[in-house]
C-alpha cells in the first residue's frame, strides 16, 4: 500500500514540475547607466512566484522547483494510508466450497485473508473431510504477482484447488 501511496506522490511531483514556468524577465535597473538585470523567474503551479539573481545556476533553479514540489506533495506516511488499507483488508477473503458431482455443498464459513495462505484452515478443513472418508487426490493453485511494501513483488496464491474422492458407501 505504502509503494503505491509512494507512486501517487511522484506522479503528483511529475505534474507539478512539469507545470512549474521558467522564464527570465527583465526588471529596469534604478542606476540609468546600467542594462536591465535578467532575473530568472520561476512561476509554480498555484501562481505563486520566487525571483533568481541573474547568476543563479540552472540547477539551483531546478534544486528549488523539486523542494517545492516535495512541499506541496510530500512522502506519505505509514499512517496516511492506514484508512486505505483497512478498507482493502475487508475485501480480500478466503472461501470455502465443496463441489459434488457438478453441484456446491454448503459449507459456510468464510475466512479472513491476512496476506497468507490460510493454511491452518486449510489443514483443519482437509482433516475434517478426511473424517467424514475424503481424501485427497490432486492439489493445484493459480499465482499472482502482488506489490509489497517488504519486496518489488511477491507471489502469491489466487486459488488453490483439491481434488477429492471418497468411497462408495462412506457418505
Amino acid at each position: 500500500m505504502l509503494s503505491r501511496a509512494k507512486e501517487k506522490v511522484e506522479k503528483a511531483r511529475e505534474e507539478f514540475i512539469d507545470q512549474t514556468q521558467v522564464e527570465v524577465i527583465l526588471v529596469p535597473n534604478p542606476n540609468p547607466f546600467q542594462v536591465e538585470d535578467r532575473k530568472p523567474t520561476v512561476t509554480f503551479p498555484d501562481g505563486s512566484t520566487i525571483q533568481f539573481p541573474e547568476e543563479t545556476p540552472q540547477n539551483a533553479i531546478d534544486e528549488e522547483i523539486r523542494n517545492a514540489a516535495k512541499e506541496a506533495h510530500p512522502d506519505p506516511s505509514p499512517q496516511d494510508v492506514t484508512g486505505a488499507s483497512a478498507e482493502l483488508e475487508s475485501v480480500r477473503v478466503w472461501e470455502r466450497e465443496l463441489l459434488e458431482g457438478g453441484r456446491r455443498l454448503p459449507y459456510p464459513d468464510i475466512l479472513t485473508w491476512d496476506h497468507h495462505f490460510p493454511m491452518a484452515d486449510v489443514a483443519q478443513t482437509l482433516d475434517e473431510l478426511a473424517r467424514e472418508g475424503w481424501s485427497v487426490l490432486e492439489a493445484s493453485e493459480d499465482r499472482g504477482l502482488f506489490r509489497s511494501d517488504l519486496a518489488e513483488s511477491i507471489s502469491a496464491p489466487l486459488t488453490v484447488r483439491y481434488l477429492l474422492a471418497r468411497e462408495e458407501g462412506s457418505h
